[in-house]
């Protein structure tokens, strides 16, 4: 059971002794800040808290006449199977040391005078709570991988040293191999061989901790022969302690390559607010009809979901201009700035790059940006676009993995339409960093 924050931890102190359970509790608090003692007189009441808020961990007195210490121990352990419970007793003897451990006991500590028995306690009682914490953690991992492997709606694998050590059956169906000769092959076995270069280097960034996660559509083979375009999110994870890769793989659809005009998220959303103000006009008044029209037509033609398409590579933009047409769609507030560190000549058109680096803050900030400070500048091979800022939505831009299933990074669509690959280079509370690398007939000079 979880206390009130991430390393504090809520102690529930049992004692019928009333003097000795307040100079339990006033000890613990005052030796060690980072725990809550809770104080109750009696097991029978202990329970009633413990049914009514969350604990960390239970000391308990061993000699109570309601209830003892260890039947006191067999209830707790009944209904909260997981919560540490330690014995804090005058009672010192082997035999109940030995049979408490017998009945799974944390840790079993004799009461002695002195203040120094408090942080022998504490230590304890941080002990108990943090192995319950892991074990908790490690089962949840441990069924998280379990769901992943084997949902089917996308591909998973897990690769270590280049080699595949894990796969789920839609990442082999992906390839047209079966599931166990997966296991052993390497990724360079099943990627184009024009494109081995570059994902050899995205996997040596991943394993070795550059980038937290990296994005790029990359072109693989089948057992077959036939050559397949999949789309790729991918993020460092341990396995079996050792660092490792986690991708998530899908084929690109064929109406990812459809081409459509670009537009940002912004001017889409300005486009659904224009067709609900219309709405909301007197629809006798026939005046705006065919502004109605108009705007029902754009957002079925761009649909809600459209970003820029693959381009071929023949436009260049200035950095500098695309990154000021992004920042002037949002409504900037106080102490908001932007920095284009150097301007360069971008090799693709202004508005997707524009779309690019609008998504980028959008996802970091939300639609009003304060108090930050947004700077791009050039890279070898494309940009980067660092966001930092108290009001960082860290988890927006973390999760390669949803609570319940697997989605991709929320910059990636515009990403994914150009063929461009996308690595977080920079991840804190307060700072978020994109690397942008431009697909191979782009350029940054």
């Amino acid at each position: 059971m979880s206390g009130s924050g991430e390393d504090r931890m809520t102690v529930l102190c049992v004692d019928d002794d009333e003097a000795f359970l307040e100079l339990e509790v006033e000890m613990l608090e005052l030796r060690a800040d980072d725990v809550d003692a809770v104080p109750v007189s009696s097991a029978p009441a202990a329970l009633d808290v413990l049914a009514e808020r969350d604990v960390d961990c239970v000391v308990s007195d061993f000699d109570m006449p309601e209830m003892t210490g260890l039947e006191f121990l067999e209830a707790v352990t009944e209904r909260f199977r997981r919560l540490p419970f330690i014995l804090h007793t005058g009672k010192g003897s082997e035999e109940i040391a030995s049979e408490a451990i017998s009945a799974g006991v944390a840790d079993y500590i004799q009461k002695s005078g002195g203040a120094e028995q408090y942080d022998l306690l504490a230590n304890r009682i941080r002990n108990a709570v943090g192995h319950t914490r892991e074990s908790v953690q490690r089962e949840r991992t441990e069924q998280w991988y379990r769901q992943l492997f084997e949902q089917r709606i996308i591909g998973v694998a897990i690769s270590q040293d280049g080699e595949f050590v894990q796969a789920n059956q839609k990442f082999a169906d992906i390839l047209g191999y079966d599931r166990s000769d997966v296991v052993g092959m390497t990724a360079m076995d099943v990627v184009a061989a024009d494109d081995r270069d570059r994902v050899a280097r995205a996997l040596r960034k991943r394993e070795d901790g550059e980038v937290d996660s990296i994005h790029y559509v990359v072109t693989a083979v089948r057992a077959d022969g036939e050559r397949v375009d999949l789309e790729v999110n991918g993020g460092r994870v341990d396995y079996g302690g050792d660092p490792a890769v986690l991708g998530l793989v899908l084929p690109v659809s064929e109406h990812a390559r459809v081409v459509r005009p670009t537009v940002s998220r912004g001017v889409r959303d300005d486009l659904r607010n224009a067709a609900a103000a219309i709405d909301a006009t007197d629809r006798d008044d026939h005046t705006l009809d065919g502004a109605h029209r108009a705007v029902e037509r754009a957002l079925d033609v761009l649909g809600v979901d459209s970003d820029p398409p693959a381009g071929d590579g023949t436009a260049t933009t200035s950095l500098a201009d695309a990154c000021n047409a992004a920042w002037s769609r949002f409504d900037v507030g106080p102490d908001a700035n932007l920095e284009v560190r150097a301007d360069a000549a971008v090799g693709a058109d202004e508005a997707a790059v524009a779309a690019f680096v609008e998504d980028v803050v959008e996802v970091a900030l939300g639609r009003w940006p304060t108090d930050c400070t947004v700077v791009v500048e050039p890279v070898d091979g494309g940009f980067s676009v660092r966001v930092a800022s108290p009001n960082v939505r860290r988890q927006a831009a973390a999760d390669l993995l949803g609570a319940d299933a697997p989605r991709l990074d929320p910059v990636t669509d515009v990403a994914s339409r150009h063929g461009w690959d996308v690595m977080i280079t920079t991840l804190g509370p307060n700072t978020v960093e994109y690397t942008l690398e431009l697909a191979p007939n782009g350029s940054v000079s």
